[in-house]
């Protein structure tokens, strides 16, 4: 979400669940000792309060970020891929997800490779020097998956 202004008043927090046309923030022209015009902000999505990136009084310029809202149920997991694995996987290629939360891993979520990043980046746990890459793997949630959560990523 954008808006332009002082925030005056937020109306949700990080990890919030929100309807399309939820007032998100309100806004002011100017700095908020000095009230003008007052501008509400709402969703334009049902989804997930990802991160608020503002704080009251804060002054925000037009096209400046305030929320991130992502869309409810449709969630995307970033992957990081070594070099030797490249090969073996491609975009549109099925997946088997398991959650942390879910040890036993009696459950698994169905996911598909929407697309495969050949920029190298740099990732937690590989070794120095080898080559990472990342993959988008898409998948539906049914209200157990949260923002952030760690998962594994199986190929059957």
């Amino acid at each position: 979400m954008s808006g332009q202004g002082s925030l005056l008043r937020m109306h949700v927090a990080d990890g919030e669940d929100v309807e399309r046309g939820q007032l998100l923030f309100e806004t002011v022209e100017g700095a908020i000792d000095a009230l003008t015009v007052m501008d509400a902000i709402s969703s334009p999505l049902t989804g997930v309060v990802h991160q608020v990136k503002a704080g009251i009084g804060q002054k925000v310029e037009k096209g400046g970020v305030l929320a991130t809202v992502y869309p409810a149920g449709s969630y995307l997991i970033e992957m990081p891929v070594t070099e030797d694995m490249l090969p073996e996987i491609a975009e549109g290629d099925r997946v088997r997800i398991y959650f942390d939360w879910n040890a036993e891993r009696a459950q698994h979520y169905t996911g598909t490779i929407q697309s495969i990043s050949y920029v190298k980046t740099a990732a937690e746990g590989v070794a120095m020097g080898d080559a990472t890459y990342t993959a988008y793997v898409s998948f539906e949630s049914d209200g157990n998956v949260r923002i952030g959560m760690t998962a594994s990523i199986v190929k059957p």
